[in-house]
């Protein structure tokens, strides 16, 4: 498919990501009344982020270089803060102090304890302090960016005085209506297949993942851009632009063998080639593929559901309901022996029995036709 690149100039817009229930009532909140103290936390820093914009756009109208502070974990000075939060404000009603990831919010380890040597003066009841008596022409918000440990007094102190909001990763539901919202905004639509496509692709819903609706946004900024003058993103599109996890194609790969479709096990491999790995890396690959798949089928014979063989082998979701089945059909030898051959032929090209390339991919050729005999 041949498409004109265009530019989209894409600004935020609040109406898309209201179809998200905590976000929902979050922006309800701050409508009515934005509070002296906030607590933003979690994993989605997408709606973090969206969050300060939103309590920065309703308390600081104007001047924002003196009515408009912020600390991070590394440069709390507490005295600094404490100018900052009695400090009057200058042409606006109210000025906002933020601090974000102050590790005095999160669960203890080495590295938090490190830091609270540095910064000693930034923990105890100076900070404590300065919550409990916040003038009503300040606002202090507090961003951390992952979890926290609500059973500390300052995480008692802020859900006490003001009002605390986990913005956690959105569920699919809250998703799919962000995506469809966002395509809206830009003058489009997308199909339901193409935007099924997105979101497994994307990993976004697998609870291992590190991919975040930042993630999602620059995928649909570049497919938008790429869509032309089409109105409808459609799969074509989607697919020319989103690549599949490569441990998808691993496990296509694993199924040509196993099918004894040689052709497509070739094609595949070639196609691994094209795409960068080398043949020593799509060997490994294939190895970890086998384990994964004697994994698998371990798990569910224990009785575990998809979830939470996905959850204990840490995969993508996707990826586990796609191979389950298979366990059906396979037995453990067969898989053993596929590792075995995998494993020598990883050691002889890493030994130096293959001295060229086309050696190398030769012996791969060769090993995937008889991996499963």
């Amino acid at each position: 498919m041949t498409v004109t690149r265009l530019k989209i100039n894409y600004n935020y817009n609040s109406y898309e990501i209201e179809v998200i229930d905590i976000y929902r009532s979050f922006i309800k909140e701050i409508n009515t009344e934005v509070k002296k103290l906030y607590l933003l936390y979690g994993r989605e820093s997408y709606l973090l982020d969206r969050g300060l914009e939103e309590i920065k756009s309703r308390v600081v109208k104007g001047l924002e270089e003196i009515n408009y502070t912020v600390f991070d974990k590394k440069n709390i000075d507490i005295i600094e803060l404490q100018n900052a939060c009695e400090t009057l404000p200058f042409g606006s009603e109210r000025k906002l102090v933020v601090i974000k990831d102050f590790f005095g919010l999160k669960t203890k380890t080495k590295k938090i304890e490190s830091d609270e040597v540095e910064n000693k003066n930034d923990t105890g009841s100076e900070i404590l302090d300065i919550i409990n008596n916040i003038y009503d022409d300040t606002c202090l918000l507090f961003v951390s960016y992952g979890d926290i440990d609500r059973r500390k007094k300052i995480f008692k102190d802020i859900n006490k005085i003001g009002s605390v909001f986990e913005f956690k990763k959105i569920d699919k539901k809250d998703l799919i209506q962000w995506i469809f919202r966002f395509v809206k905004n830009a003058g489009k639509i997308i199909e339901y297949d193409s935007l099924e496509y997105l979101i497994q692709n994307m990993g976004y819903l697998d609870k291992n993942s590190e991919a975040n609706m930042y993630s999602i946004q620059n995928e649909l900024e570049k497919i938008l851009s790429f869509s032309g003058d089409e109105k409808t993103v459609g799969l074509d599109i989607i697919k020319e632009l989103v690549k599949e996890p490569i441990e998808n194609d691993v496990f296509k790969l694993i199924d040509t063998c196993l099918e004894k479709d040689i052709p497509n096990s070739l094609k595949i491999y070639s196609d691994l080639l094209l795409r960068g790995e080398s043949t020593y890396s799509i060997l490994g690959l294939i190895s970890w593929g086998i384990k994964n798949l004697t994994k698998i089928k371990e798990l569910k014979e224990e009785g575990l559901d998809i979830k939470g063989i996905a959850s204990g082998l840490k995969m993508n979701e996707y990826v586990v309901r796609k191979n389950i089945n298979k366990c059906n059909y396979i037995n453990y030898k067969t898989l053993e022996s596929a590792l075995e051959k995998c494993i020598k032929c990883e050691t002889d090209m890493k030994t130096g029995m293959y001295t060229e390339k086309s050696m190398e991919k030769f012996a791969a050729e060769v090993l995937l036709t008889e991996l499963f005999e």
